[in-house]
């Protein structure tokens, strides 16, 4: 297995006694930040969202702090967004916080902006 040139974020969330089968990974560029890729296992995220993030090169952290517009699982699923801040802030030493749950109202606002501008959602 090759290390990936980039730090990326990549957790295994566990529930109860036994392993949960989701996985969030957000690829960024080590120098700017940028973000460049989304893998998922177990967790449905809005494509167009996610591809607009990549395509105009969101900050990680902005990314991170907006990730609830990326989500569109079920209204009781499980939520994972607040432990991937987590575990970002401890790995990188930072202190963000997510300012963004699952809107579809904030959705549509974030799809309807000109790519050439970055403006939070909430």
């Amino acid at each position: 297995m090759c290390p990936l040139p980039y730090p990326d974020i990549y957790p295994r969330f566990i529930g109860n006694t036994r392993p949960v089968k989701k996985s969030i990974r957000v690829v960024f560029d080590k120098q700017s930040g940028k973000t460049e890729g989304f893998n998922l296992m177990g967790i449905r995220y809005r494509q167009d969202v996610c591809e607009k993030w990549i395509r105009i090169g969101a900050p990680v952290e902005a990314v991170l702090e907006q990730l609830g517009l990326a989500n569109f699982d079920p209204e009781f699923f499980d939520q994972y967004e607040t432990d991937l801040v987590d575990i970002y802030n401890r790995q990188f030493g930072k202190n963000i916080r997510l300012k963004q749950k699952r809107s579809l109202p904030a959705v549509l606002r974030f799809l309807q902006q000109p790519e050439n501008q970055f403006i939070y959602c909430d």
